[in-house]
């Protein structure tokens, strides 16, 4: 059975915004891995004439991570030692050393589709209430032409990139998943056909009248 994560988020805030030309923003929420995860104030810059505006966005990211695992010395000699190691030899080199560490983990290979609802409400002149509902969900990277895994490596081999420079035809396409473990042991897993809601954002949006922005303007 497909498992459905639900992580719910309520925030009220208190926004204050100079005045602006634009309207507002579309939702600017990246499809980073751990992205279900963020919340973010969406901008509104000046009010509408209108009592209400609705609006819905949709974005898709195709994400890469191969298999990384991040050691943490306990031992200052260790780190102090390790830190004169350049980079892509300190594996090699730890390896020899007494090993007391922590240690993180994290791969990512998936599409990641964002779906945003908003709604602002116009209470008063300067002021008024905006509601919004956001949900990711994993998918593999098959479909939607511009961000699935063959036409992103054929763009690399064949116009700008090389030859799998991310060594992704090595661990295969169309895989979804993103897995993460933190210092503490304590692990996150998303899979295919994984709908994960990221939460309930409602702001009370206040523009003041500023007479001394409006001379500038």
């Amino acid at each position: 059975m497909k498992r459905v994560v639900f992580g719910f988020l309520l925030l009220i805030s208190l926004t204050a915004f100079a005045q602006g030309t634009e309207l507002n923003l579309p939702s600017t929420m990246g499809v980073h891995p751990l992205s279900s995860f963020y919340a973010r104030i969406q901008p509104v810059y000046t009010l509408p004439k209108q009592k209400w505006i609705f609006n819905s966005t949709y974005s898709s990211g195709n994400v890469w991570l191969p298999p990384v695992k991040t050691y943490f010395p306990k031992y200052d000699s260790a780190f102090n030692r390790l830190h004169l190691v350049p980079w892509h030899k300190r594996d090699s080199v730890y390896q020899l050393m007494p090993q007391h560490h922590d240690s993180a983990f994290m791969k990512a290979d998936a599409v990641i589709r964002l779906f945003n609802l908003s709604a602002l409400k116009k209470l008063t002149k300067n002021s008024a209430l905006q509601i919004q509902l956001r949900a990711v969900l994993i998918t593999a990277g098959k479909h939607t032409l511009l961000v699935n895994d063959k036409f992103i490596e054929n763009f690399h081999s064949n116009v700008a990139g090389g030859e799998d420079p991310f060594s992704r035809r090595k661990y295969g396409f169309n895989n979804a998943a993103v897995q993460y473990t933190d210092r503490q042991g304590k692990s996150m897993l998303l899979v295919k056909n994984q709908l994960v809601f990221q939460g309930l954002n409602v702001d009370y949006v206040y523009t003041p009248q500023i007479k001394a922005l409006k001379k500038i303007s």
